[in-house]
Formats: structure tokens, sequence, C-alpha cells
């Protein structure tokens, strides 16, 4: 099964244009491997397949690697991270990076304490509730994550506290609906939408960015 999801992972790499050590390739394969495991008891996601998981999961979020490879970019929160996703994939694929992930449920908080002890990820922590119940961060996120996690006017409802002047809101979608955009409170800019292209995979995905205006 590892040299499975070794190609699959390495195929997925090469059509995303991201390189990665050998190294960060192992990390992804673990997580992978740990997810699918703890998954059997804590039904953590409802893809079972690792090789499913490599494409869905880990090449799903890597496939915003591009916008956050800016090196003014460094702290980065995930709200809404489940069992770590995108949070966990880019943080290993960005080490140099803090991500802040933030989770209020129990059994995906004790998956994720685990998944980072196990994957010696130090440039991530655990935001543990819910975001708007949480210390504000001192140093405001440049980058405010979320997939498939609220819908867009809610998203910038919940996480506002924690946005700084410069922070940019990265939402991955699949189907954009035009009423989600529509209702974005007029204090922020006009989002952008760019469509994504993750591997192996024919349903549409987007990402919508969203400035203060």
């Amino acid at each position: 099964m590892e040299n499975k999801l070794k190609n699959t992972l390495k195929s997925g790499l090469l059509a995303l244009k991201q390189k990665a050590s050998p190294e960060q390739i192992l990390l992804w394969i673990a997580y992978v491997e740990l997810l699918a495991k703890w998954n059997k008891v804590y039904n953590l996601s409802g893809i079972s397949d690792p090789n499913s998981m490599m494409i869905r999961h880990i090449l799903d979020s890597l496939c915003i690697g591009d916008f956050l490879e800016d090196p003014s970019i460094q702290l980065i929160a995930d709200v809404g991270t489940g069992p770590g996703l995108p949070g966990i994939p880019l943080a290993i694929l960005f080490p140099q990076k803090k991500f802040i992930l933030v989770e209020s449920r129990q059994k995906r908080l004790i998956f994720l304490k685990q998944a980072i002890l196990a994957l010696g990820l130090s440039n991530v922590e655990l935001g543990q509730g819910r975001v708007e119940e949480l210390p504000v961060p001192i140093l405001k996120p440049d980058r405010i994550l979320s997939r498939a996690f609220a819908k867009l006017a809610d998203m910038l409802n919940i996480t506002q506290s924690w946005a700084g002047p410069h922070t940019v809101w990265l939402a991955m979608k699949g189907e954009i609906v035009q009423e989600e955009l529509s209702n974005i409170p007029s204090v922020y800019a006009k989002p952008i939408v760019r469509c994504l292209t993750p591997p192996f995979e024919k349903a549409p995905r987007h990402l919508v960015m969203i400035r203060q205006a």
C-alpha cells in the first residue's frame, strides 16, 4: 500500500508542479496511514480507502499551495480543520510557516494531538474550541483558511476578530453559488474566485479569496 500511496502522491505533486523532499513525502504518507487507522474507530472522514484519502485529502489540500508561497505569509489559521485538512498537508509543505488548526469536536482534537506528535510537526499548534470562543491571537494570521467549513458570509463573521488589516481569507469550495458571493458584506472587497485543478479529480473545485475593503 505504501508504494501505491507514494506513486499517487508523486504523480499528483508532478501535476501540481510542487517540489517535495523525500522526508515530506514520507510525512504525507504517514499522515494518510494514521488517518485511515483512526478513521475505523473515530469516523474522521467519509473516505476509508487510503489511496482515495491521498487524492481527495492530501492532493486536494496541496492544490492551494501556490497561494501560500509568498515569504511574507508566515502565520496561517485553518478554521474548522476537522482531522487537519487542509492545515496538516500544508504545514508539511511549508515547514517554515506556522499553522494554527482550529477545531471544536473532541474526537478530532484527540486525533490531531496524536498526529502532530507522531509527525513531529513543530510548526503546528491547536486552537481547541470554536473560533469565536477562543482568545484572539496577538499576532493576527496572514491567511485564514477554510475547507467545507461554512457559507462565506458566516465564515467571515465568525473569524473577523482574528483578522488584521492585511489578512486574506482563502475558502476552498466545490461549486460556486452566486448567492453566497452576493451575501458577502460590503465591508469586504469583491471576492476573487480561482479554479483549482486537484489531480485525479473531475469535480469542480474553487478557491475564493477575500480581503477587507
